[in-house]
């Protein structure tokens, strides 16, 4: 739900395609308190932030999959499966036994699987023009399920891109970043977890409709290999697109966790199934 509310939330009120985008420091105010720094401490800030990302190839874990809309919760067993840079995929089965949905990232396409109707979405990132313009693709999107730093339109970052960051620091430090409309926070830890991600914030700045806001959050760190993987996600959409404003909240609990490696990166979809439009999904999300 959350997925498909990311995407059509752009369909629904920015179906103009507008050129690449430029990427600047976050024009936002620092706060009362905030102590300043100089380029050489964010940059240290940035790049042990950028350090942080776990090393492992593939994840693949059991999850309790959560949805509120505010007006229906739900609660589902499934399991995600990730391979760095090929695929995303989350498979809702209820008490592990049979799969009901499927959502499946790649670099080139999403996919949205409704195994009990038979029915499916499937569509590339540039067919959304509030993706397309704001550089919005899978790469960023594996960051936020990886726990890492990112650049929007950019499939890594490294040194170079390093000071294209600010941050501000004060009881939490953020590395900031403004790209198009929209304006990004990373809530990074200080101290023994220095760098370590807990929260990230993208606000996208629709005149029109007002903004959305995504909050992704991370809890219950735990090691994987030499690094920390959060055990907790939890993200939130806010949004006026969808004919009124609507909140939803996904929660990813992971229960237990390998770097399994032996399993297909994409999915092929059965001629049993039919494809149906983005605004069945939209009709559907609205509903609830």
């Amino acid at each position: 739900m959350l997925v498909a509310a990311l995407l059509l939330s752009g369909c629904a009120s920015k179906r103009k395609v507008v050129g690449p985008g430029q990427t600047t420091v976050s024009g936002q105010q620092s706060t009362s308190g905030t102590s300043t720094l100089d380029a050489a401490e964010k940059l240290n800030i940035v790049r042990a932030t950028a350090d942080q990302a776990v090393y492992q190839r593939n994840i693949v874990a059991k999850i309790d999959f959560s949805v509120n809309t505010g007006k229906k919760n739900i609660s589902l067993d499934g399991q995600l499966r990730m391979r760095r840079d090929e695929v995303i995929r989350l498979q809702i089965a209820p008490l592990g036994l049979v799969e009901v949905a499927r959502i499946e990232f790649t670099p080139d396409y999403v996919l949205l699987m409704d195994r009990v109707h038979k029915n499916y979405v499937k569509g590339g990132y540039d067919e959304v023009g509030f993706l397309r313009a704001n550089g919005l693709n899978f790469y960023s999107l594996q960051a936020l399920f990886w726990n890492q730093l990112f650049k929007p339109g950019a499939q890594k970052i490294g040194e170079a891109e390093y000071g294209q960051y600010d941050v501000e620091k004060s009881s939490v430090c953020r590395i900031l970043l403004h790209q198009d409309k929209m304006d990004y926070a990373w809530t990074v830890a200080t101290g023994n977890n220095a760098g370590r991600i807990q929260q990230v914030s993208a606000v996208f700045h629709d005149p029109k409709n007002g903004d959305s806001t995504l909050e992704w959050n991370y809890d219950k760190f735990k090691s994987m290999g030499s690094k920390y993987f959060p055990y907790d996600h939890r993200a939130t959409l806010t949004t006026n697109a969808l004919k009124g404003k609507k909140t939803v909240t996904v929660g990813l609990e992971i229960n237990k966790i390998t770097d399994d490696a032996n399993w297909e990166t994409q999915t092929s979809v059965s001629n049993k199934y039919k494809k149906v439009s983005a605004e069945d999904i939209l009709d559907q999300i609205t509903g609830m």
